[in-house]
Order: structure tokens, then sequence, then C-alpha cells
């Protein structure tokens, strides 16, 4: 987990370091185009809906009550 937080993504795999800044996209921005491309390259769609759902929910679950209303 402090990887994840401080930035050392070295310490993962190539399709776990495009699924870490996917979610960090996703949950910034709520727009990963710049890496879906690269989740394309090695995950299937299915895969992708899954990640994004789990993502989408992980954002909602940690949003201030007054911000979650936008998440249901």
């Amino acid at each position: 987990m402090k990887a994840i937080q401080t930035g050392q993504d070295h310490v993962f795999s190539e399709p776990e370091r495009v699924v870490i800044q996917y979610a960090r996209e996703l949950t910034q921005t709520a727009d990963a185009a710049d890496t879906r491309d690269a989740l394309l390259e090695h995950y299937g769609d299915e895969q992708i809906v899954e990640l994004t759902l789990v993502a989408a929910m992980a954002t909602c679950s940690t949003k201030p009550l007054g911000v979650r209303r936008a998440c249901t």
C-alpha cells in the first residue's frame, strides 16, 4: 500500500501499474482516457468493466456525505 501511496509503482508489473494509473485517473477526474489504450493491451472488456466498478464503488464509499449523493 505504501508503494502505491508514495508513487513507487516500479515494484508492480506493467499490467498492475496500468490498473493503478487507471484507478487514479478515475478517482481524480472520472475520466481515464489517458490509460484506456494501455488497459486494453492487458485486459479484456469484461475485466475493465469490473475494474471500473470497483474503482467507482471505492470512490463513492470514501467521499464525504455531501458529495456521495452524486455517486448514487
